[in-house]
């Protein structure tokens, strides 16, 4: 088209854009959702206010930017075509956007066919959490994964056994000290989980608690566990970011980096709508799913918390600290920051204690001088040997303290009468 040929579209159906406003992003994104969600229409860039001629001056950055705009921040991604061209020595760009049903990216089809992926983990994870497994013939379509063609969508990809989905990976690391460094002098582990999405969050999941020190306090006589970081919130926050993650970003994945004194979980994609979370009411941030297929999908096998509710429990799983969990975003990435609860401030009332200490502290109760009797000397040695963790059986106390079966029957009589242990199928275990 000419210039002249835009003079002709019905005004409903065409928007005049001076230029592309790089710090105002929402403006185009507007007319694109507007017209996608009506009737279709044009933006045509280059145009001054009072409809006069005027060029844009770098026409391939904007339309590399627009491209990025639109792909990451407009759900679901709408059908458009982008184009410059150039008259009376001046360059222009028309947005053309298609009427009719927009598609996130889950929901768009690949050109793998069924026969190229499998479903193996899928089945019997939905197994596993729901008692039925899938019918491959009619689930995988209904569910999205695969069109009445046979064609495997994106959705099917990200959660097929081969995930031929490039990045779609998390990456994870220990780092030493609080800065990241280079690799392979400055990290105490590193790995990189491929595959089905449900095997990469629960890799991922796994090696951060692999990675978070556990302890136990005393708090009013009672032993309380205590870890690095909230466990169930760090899960919620890598199932999010694996879910509501963009994956249109070439070249991205998701990170998730240990540090002394922090956790960072940073996910490809900001807020949808373009805002920066930083500079909103994380109290009254509203859910949007960016891929609906997948979303629902963990939704039904129960590995998400109730729409809205992320946030709030991560910041309620932090009450008593002095140090706050941190969210940061913009147009290419969204990060959430879990401070050390071991750095932040305690309760003058709590007292940190290992298992040993701990159990010390329970002999000490049944009988203040139990150090003096040598029946409670033998249990704590007992207690250093199988600690918690491990169960063990007569013949194990007997042999690895050396000592008669009479002695062996005292000291069962008094774990069992103090109940310092449970008695199931022959075998002992200390009591937490």
């Amino acid at each position: 088209m000419k210039l002249k040929d835009y003079e002709n579209v019905e005004s409903s159906y065409i928007d005049f854009k001076e230029k592309v406003e790089y710090n105002k992003p929402r403006s185009p994104l507007k007319s694109v959702s507007a017209f996608a969600n009506t009737k279709g229409g044009i933006i045509l860039f280059g145009i001054s206010d009072n409809l006069i001629p005027i060029g844009l001056k770098d026409v391939k950055t904007d339309l590399e930017k627009v491209t990025e705009l639109i792909n990451a921040k407009i759900i679901p991604l709408p059908r458009y075509t982008l184009k410059a061209f150039q008259e009376k020595g001046m360059n222009f760009m028309d947005l053309s956007v298609s009427k009719g049903k927009n598609t996130s990216f889950d929901e768009l089809v690949s050109k793998y066919k069924y026969a190229d992926v499998s479903f193996t983990l899928l089945n019997a994870t939905i197994k596993r959490e729901t008692g039925s497994g899938l019918d491959m013939e009619k689930d995988l379509k209904s569910l999205g994964l695969v069109n009445e063609e046979g064609f495997v969508t994106n959705a099917g990809l990200l959660l097929s056994d081969q995930n031929y989905i490039k990045c779609s990976k998390i990456v994870c690391t220990r780092w030493k000290g609080i800065i990241k460094g280079n690799i392979n002098e400055d990290a105490i582990d590193d790995k990189e989980y491929t595959g089905s999405i449900i095997s990469q969050v629960e890799n991922a999941i796994n090696f951060a608690w692999n990675y978070t020190k556990k302890s136990w306090t005393i708090i009013e006589y009672k032993r309380v566990e205590k870890v690095e970081y909230p466990l169930q919130s760090v899960r919620e926050v890598i199932i999010n970011s694996v879910i509501h993650r963009d994956y249109l970003i070439s070249g991205s994945e998701v990170h998730i980096d240990i540090f002394d004194d922090r956790l960072e979980i940073t996910s490809p994609g900001g807020m949808y709508d373009g805002t920066l979370v930083q500079n909103l009411n994380i109290s009254n941030i509203p859910s949007v799913r960016r891929n609906k297929i997948i979303s629902d999908i963990f939704d039904r096998l129960g590995f998400m918390e109730r729409r809205g509710s992320g946030i709030t429990k991560i910041m309620s799983s932090y009450a008593g600290y002095t140090e706050k969990p941190k969210f940061i975003s913009n147009t290419l990435m969204f990060k959430v920051i879990f401070p050390n609860i071991y750095n932040s401030e305690n309760s003058n009332n709590k007292v940190e204690v290992s298992n040993e200490d701990y159990f010390i502290l329970k002999l000490y109760k049944i009988n203040p001088l139990f150090s003096q009797n040598d029946i409670y000397n033998y249990i704590l040695r007992l207690f250093r040997i199988f600690t918690f963790d491990i169960s063990f059986t007569y013949d194990d106390i007997k042999n690895s303290l050396q000592i008669s079966d009479d002695l062996v029957n005292s000291i069962v009589e008094k774990l069992i009468n103090k109940n310092l242990v449970t008695f199931i199928n022959n075998e002992y275990q200390f009591i937490k």
